[in-house]
């Protein structure tokens, strides 16, 4: 904390030198408005191309790829299949939804928008967010649904195994 403080001491001091030394007073420092600041900095790169989907890269893949290594049955693939491709579907509309609030905020923060319209974006693009963990971690509870218990096990094992953990 004490850092800090002495941090934001020093840059504050710095500050007020160069300001001095230009020829700005400190009446004017105190007129600069957050938006006007804001609008000072240079206008945001473009957008890259759309993102295949957060956590989704075997998307394409009709089973997820632990799925090989817990010998599932032929009704539990379809399965999971079924319940994969339609995961995979609400996940992908909310991505969309995202890839469009992030080219928002981006318009936004390059005009002089108002600071709560800010506010107002990060809070839904953070919504929107939430909204695709909370339909991974479903997916994922759905999946883990249809396996067996001996299945969950190995399931267990395996993800040990890749996260480099003692069984």
């Amino acid at each position: 904390m004490i850092k800090r403080y002495l941090f934001v001491l020093g840059t504050t001091s710095l500050i007020l030198q160069i300001a001095s030394g230009i020829g700005v007073n400190q009446s004017q420092l105190r007129n600069v408005s957050a938006e006007s600041a804001i609008a000072q900095f240079p206008p945001c790169p473009p957008p890259p191309p759309h993102p295949p989907m957060m956590g989704m890269e075997s998307a394409s893949q009709p089973e997820p790829p632990w799925a090989k290594n817990i010998n599932l049955s032929d009704e539990q693939r379809s399965r999971i299949h079924a319940v994969r491709e339609q995961g995979i579907k609400v996940i992908q509309k909310v991505q969309d939804q995202l890839f469009e609030a992030d080219g928002k905020m981006r318009s936004l923060l390059e005009s002089s928008a108002p600071l709560e319209q800010l506010r107002q974006q990060q809070q839904y693009i953070q919504t929107l967010r939430q909204q695709i963990d909370n339909n991974h971690f479903e997916l994922m509870l759905a999946e883990r649904q249809i396996l067996t218990q001996e299945q969950l096990i190995q399931l267990k094992e395996l993800m040990q195994r890749q996260l480099g953990r003692p069984e």
